[in-house]
């Protein structure tokens, strides 16, 4: 009886080595194969079509170099003591204006009795013709829908020189 516990431990042992073989040789790592080549070309492919972008409202420009040296001039002679947001009220007033009542912004700057501080012998600074072409610029964008910030906050009035007093009228 010994002996058949013996065999039959025997034929266990080698069952579960004979397993564990099997089990070793199917979980190995296999190397990595690349795939074929594949000929493509007798396959129908189908794109979709893309959704198109909504278009952005184009934006015209309404303004010339003239308007925007004008622009620079007036700033010049109504705003020049006061900062970069002032001299931009003071353009934006001249905008306000042409919306209002028509005209081009060097019209409205030349009209008689409109802008005291502008003639058209004033020098155009870097700085101020560069800021007209950009308050010109959000002005048609704004003409154009987009929303674009004005510099008047409060109203539409603005002090040359230092804030309260103007240098060129004594009162308004």
């Amino acid at each position: 009886m010994q002996m058949r516990y013996a065999v039959i431990a025997a034929l266990c042992f080698v069952l579960i080595a004979l397993l564990l073989l099997v089990d070793c040789y199917f979980t190995a790592e296999p190397e990595p194969i690349t795939p074929p080549e594949r000929d493509w070309g007798g396959l129908k492919v189908q794109q979709m079509a893309a959704l198109p972008e909504p278009a952005a409202p184009e934006i015209v420009q309404t303004w010339t170099e003239a308007d925007a040296v004008a622009l620079a001039q007036m700033a010049w002679g109504e705003a020049r003591g006061c900062g970069r947001e002032g001299q931009a009220q003071t353009m934006w007033c001249v905008l306000n204006r042409c919306d209002r009542w028509g005209g081009t912004p060097l019209q409205q700057c030349s009209a008689s009795g409109q802008f005291h501080g502008y003639s058209p012998d004033f020098p155009v600074t870097d700085e101020l013709y560069t800021l007209a072409v950009d308050v010109l610029t959000r002005w048609d964008m704004e003409k154009a829908g987009q929303a674009v910030i004005r510099e008047l906050e409060a109203g539409y009035l603005w002090f040359t020189g230092d804030g309260t007093e103007n240098y060129f009228r004594e009162e308004y």
